[in-house]
């Protein structure tokens, strides 16, 4: 009956604690829309930008042909369109790694709430074999008192607990683990 109660905490205790990495999982996917969406708002912005530097550069080349010459301001409306087209390609780059950042996460929240759909059907199952349980124990106790302490270690027909072969695992220890 102990064991039985002890698989109960721990499959318990799994749940809990798997429900938190559930949660934890929910409010990063939550930041990471934030920063998506703040993305978004300065690739548009960029965007905008982009198309000023891009008018400003176009309104100077209808300029007459004489003026037509690479002087500091075309040199540097050049240089802004460059910086604003990079920086927009940062911002894109940045856009699509949170977004596989949260595809990895809905795939991580839905392992756990498959963990989790697992460890309550466990959980049914635990509980449905109470009945069962209980009265192993009934039988159990009764069957224990009536052998003296260290009888069974003297038999010659008894085998240590060492002798067991490996692969053999008690239903405790198969319940403490699931």
């Amino acid at each position: 009956m102990r064991d039985y109660e002890s698989s109960i905490a721990n499959i318990q205790l799994i749940q809990q604690q798997t429900q938190a990495q559930v949660d934890a999982c929910a409010q990063e996917m939550n930041a990471l829309d934030t920063e998506v969406s703040a993305c978004e708002a300065a690739y548009g912005e960029k965007q905008e930008a982009i198309a000023l530097a891009a008018e400003r550069l176009a309104l100077r080349s209808t300029r007459p042909a004489r003026e037509l010459v690479q002087d500091p301001a075309q040199r540097a409306l050049a240089n802004e369109l460059a910086e604003l087209k990079s920086a927009s390609r940062l911002i894109e780059g940045s856009a699509s790694k949170l977004l596989a950042d949260k595809a990895r996460l809905a795939s991580m929240i839905s392992v756990l709430q498959d963990t989790l759909a697992l460890k309550e059907n466990s959980l049914q199952v635990e509980e449905a074999g109470k009945p069962t349980m209980e009265v192993l124990a009934e039988l159990c106790a009764g069957s224990v008192a009536e052998l003296p302490p260290t009888a069974a270690f003297h038999s010659t027909f008894a085998r240590p607990i060492t002798a067991l072969p490996a692969h053999r695992l008690s239903l405790s220890r198969v319940y403490a683990t699931r």
